[in-house]
């Protein structure tokens, strides 16, 4: 199965031999992928990788959707819907929450919000200037291609200071580092007195931008001096951090990124109604892709109770675009490093 994935997935995206390498090898596994075969062949695939949202200092399981892809002589026949609601199905059985995309194009966007996708993860790019400022001579900046646990620690130290975010584990850290260096990037570090105390994750690009997909820093100076670093080792481009929507400013464009959609209703809700113990809502939800959720759901006093559509008097109906949007659309979630 794995070989026949990975043709399939070269003739559809055309990617590097070097980076499919790192994805079959890291990410890839049989029990993730989902496929359709015609004739003993893949002829369309799909894979489901494993993470984690975390919000409100809670843990919610979720699956990100990883290089749908239909053979050419395939396609127009409706084959990669198909298998998305045998996914969503299946996911539902194994009690899975949520489950998130990064559209490959814009146009793809009307086509998983027909599947009760909507987007939910938004980014700004924010255009980072050096300051004229002095900090401290102690604060030492190196920019290297080695992954570390020490590295990685401070990352998810990091990760967990953020609420609503899509967290990465070790070992897809690893994957993550190791794509941006087959890209060009580099790992910046920012240290004081041999404390790690900052980080960038940095690539250049080809339009004369240098991105930062990621910086986390213990405050304002050591932020400060990772930024003139980079800038200063990239002295003709213009130095881009792609950040949330909290985090964005005024001449900072929001774009729309990622897409989300419950799976496992009851247990999503059960979860939520755990985060925000104060919430109340009382909704029929109808799910045309998942008919297993559908039913009415009361979430009160920090738990959520389902019974049957047959119960829903006075009580307004809803699709999962809907509930979603309620639940989440504002949390200001965020979503990044997915290999997109």
């Amino acid at each position: 199965m794995k070989e026949q994935v990975r043709k399939l997935w070269s003739l559809c995206f055309g990617d590097s031999e070097a980076f499919m390498d790192l994805y079959f090898e890291k990410k890839y596994s049989d029990d993730n992928n989902y496929a359709i075969e015609q004739d003993g062949n893949v002829v369309c695939a799909f894979q489901m990788l494993p993470h984690t949202l975390w919000l409100e200092r809670k843990e919610f399981s979720t699956v990100y959707g990883s290089g749908l892809c239909t053979h050419p002589h395939y396609r127009g026949k409706g084959i990669g819907k198909v298998l998305v609601g045998q996914i969503l199905k299946d996911l539902y059985s194994k009690g899975m929450m949520l489950t998130t995309l990064i559209p490959a194009e814009p146009w793809l966007g009307g086509y998983y919000h027909n599947l009760g996708y909507e987007y939910l993860f938004d980014v700004a790019y924010h255009t980072l200037y050096p300051t004229t400022t002095t900090e401290p001579n102690e604060i030492d900046v190196e920019a290297s291609t080695a992954c570390t646990h020490e590295s990685y620690s401070y990352f998810h130290r990091k990760q967990l200071e953020r609420n609503g975010v899509v967290l990465h584990s070790w070992d897809d850290y690893q994957t993550i580092l190791a794509d941006q260096f087959l890209a060009g990037g580099l790992l910046y570090t920012a240290t004081l007195k041999q404390k790690l105390v900052g980080l960038a994750i940095v690539q250049p690009k080809e339009n004369k931008e240098v991105l930062i997909h990621e910086l986390f820093a213990d405050n304002e100076d050591v932020k400060s001096a990772l930024v003139k670093q980079i800038a200063l080792e990239h002295p003709e481009q213009k130095v881009v951090q792609i950040v949330g929507v909290s985090d964005s400013t005024a001449d900072s464009p929001i774009i729309h990124l990622g897409m989300g959609r419950i799976v496992n209703a009851e247990s999503f809700l059960n979860r939520y109604a755990q985060a925000y113990p104060l919430y109340t809502l009382e909704v029929n939800l109808e799910d045309k892709e998942i008919p297993e959720n559908n039913g009415k759901y009361v979430i009160a006093d920090g738990k959520c109770t389902k019974s049957k559509t047959a119960e829903k008097e006075n009580c307004k109906t809803i699709s999962a675009n809907h509930l979603i949007i309620e639940l989440l659309a504002k949390k200001n979630l965020y979503l990044s490093l997915m290999l997109n």
